[in-house]
């Protein structure tokens, strides 16, 4: 018999991972499973919502990833814009010769497993919102809209028998006012959201209450804007007129609203545009029609309670704020107040119910 050569095969490669990189990764695993229940509940929300699109032949209305670009946007603009603001400008003048390596200095002790860890949470809620949106508009085009009667008889009876529209419309019933309301309304509660999701993300100091924020966030959304919203499904007095005939009760409010239609961030706008993705059973980013309970004044509302842990100024800011848009929401004919009444109510128990629940050490 021949002999058999036996080629040598040359050992693979093992990829050495150094010690300081497996610290690093251990750091940021730990770091992750602390905030394990919220991302948790972002997956098992996501996955019922996901079977609930197909059990009701609806696969196209499930798009978890439609806010993915604005929320990765958001969090590039928001990191830069603090580098810019308040890194830089320190770097500068700590090394006016070298501003670059000053101020990769600075930045060093930020980059922490938490803060990689936080990068995952904040675009986990990115996933959260487009998740909800897909359940937001499934729950309207499955659902009668069913509530808006109703609804708008108990508004009456909260203000001794008048819409609260037409309180509020003498103060606020000036296109410049108006503008100025939509404006915050749309663009400001937007920048506010993302803000204060980065805030408590990321500054050590609200470390403390960032689960408590995150949770009552994920609650806030999922319990009114879906589960309630589901309930009492109601579309708002800007569609009060097509979803029960009653042409008079809204009609002077948004013959008055008119003026902003095609003007940018204008309610009647939106509006038009929601109505019309309605009618054409369509899944983007913000669709899906719902009024009660309102989640821009839920939104606000734990703004301001946030904001109380930063600065005490920065809270009653905040709380007038809330108030803008409480008051937009009637006025622009989004909501009837009743709406944000009980949003405002919701979210204050549970926060301050939450911090009850808590370990006095741990608060």
């Amino acid at each position: 018999m021949g002999t058999m050569e036996h080629t040598a095969i040359p050992a693979q490669p093992r990829l050495v991972q150094s010690p300081q990189a497996s610290a690093a990764m251990r750091g940021i695993w730990a770091e992750v499973r602390r905030d394990a229940p919220l991302l948790l509940a972002v997956g098992l929300y996501t996955v019922l919502v996901g079977a609930l699109c197909e059990a009701l032949h609806r696969p196209a209305f499930f798009h978890p990833w439609v806010y993915m670009s604005a929320w990765t946007v958001g969090l590039v603009a928001g990191l830069g814009l603090y580098v810019l603001l308040a890194e830089l400008p320190k770097a500068v003048q700590a090394d006016a010769n070298r501003p670059l390596r000053a101020l990769v200095e600075r930045l060093k002790p930020h980059v922490t497993p938490r803060f990689w860890a936080g990068v995952l949470l904040f675009l986990a809620s990115g996933v959260f919102t487009g998740t909800f949106t897909s359940a937001k508009t499934l729950m309207s085009d499955v659902l009668p809209f069913r509530s808006d009667v109703w609804l708008a008889k108990l508004d009456a009876a909260l203000f001794m028998g008048v819409d609260p529209w037409r309180v509020l419309q003498p103060l606020l019933g000036h296109p410049l006012v108006t503008r100025v309301i939509q404006n915050i309304y749309l663009c400001g509660w937007t920048a506010l959201l993302i803000a204060i999701l980065m805030a408590v993300t990321f500054v050590p100091r609200l470390g403390h209450i960032r689960t408590r924020f995150y949770a009552i966030y994920f609650v806030a959304w999922i319990v009114l804007g879906n589960v309630l919203a589901a309930a009492f499904l109601s579309g708002g007095p800007a569609y009060f007129a097509a979803l029960t005939g009653d042409q008079s009760r809204y009609g002077p409010l948004m013959h008055y609203l008119a003026f902003s239609d095609g003007a940018l961030n204008s309610s009647v706008t939106l509006q038009h545009q929601l109505w019309g993705m309605y009618l054409g059973h369509q899944m983007e980013m913000g669709s899906g029609i719902s009024a009660f309970p309102s989640l821009h004044v839920a939104m606000t509302t734990l703004f301001a309670l946030t904001a109380f842990h930063i600065d005490r100024r920065l809270g009653w800011l905040m709380s007038a704020v809330a108030g803008v848009i409480f008051v937009g929401s009637v006025h622009l004919a989004w909501h009837y107040a009743v709406d944000g009444l009980f949003s405002g109510a919701f979210v204050t128990a549970a926060w301050f119910g939450m911090a009850a629940l808590k370990p006095r050490a741990a608060a």
